[in-house]
């Protein structure tokens, strides 16, 4: 499935996040010709969103897709995935999704795979302000972005 599913993993587990990423995978799904009722039920839903709805007809599509929503690391790091391909897809938002995946990496006790990020965001903010910086090697303000963008690259790999 192309469809990116991080976020939908997010709302699943933890409740967090905007129930309108869940339509839309349903939707992009249902284009890539996955389909179950609940799934249709799912992508047909409007403005506005009812959490308990969207959460019910989510965990039920992605268990009659035979999708297991997992746990712990594996999700955070699929929702991770899903940032990076924000940044990949949409770099006038860079600094806007660098900084969710800093706050990511926080909130899970500075996850392994996700930790450059958060080293990346402490760089560009040391930038900013200064020519020194000592979280990136290499980082400047010339190239930070670029940077941050060939790290997303090797992310989702």
């Amino acid at each position: 499935m192309k469809a990116p599913i991080g976020k939908v993993y997010r709302y699943c587990i933890t409740s967090k996040g905007n129930p309108a990423d869940c339509v839309k995978w349903a939707e992009a799904a249902l284009c890539e010709d996955f389909d179950s009722p609940s799934l249709r039920m799912l992508a047909g839903l409007g403005e506005p969103l009812n959490f308990f709805e969207v959460k019910e007809y989510t965990e039920a599509a992605l268990k009659e897709l035979g999708i297991e929503i997992p746990s712990g690391a594996e999700a955070v790091s699929a929702y991770a995935k899903d940032i990076a391909l924000d940044i990949i897809n949409h770099p006038e938002s860079i600094r806007l999704n660098l900084k969710k995946l800093f706050e990511l990496c926080i909130a899970h006790d500075l996850q392994d795979d996700i930790y450059d990020f958060y080293l990346l965001y402490c760089a560009w903010g040391d930038c900013d302000y200064g020519e020194s910086q000592h979280y990136w090697e290499g980082a400047t303000k010339d190239n930070i972005e670029s940077l941050v963008i060939k790290k997303c690259y090797e992310y989702v790999k």
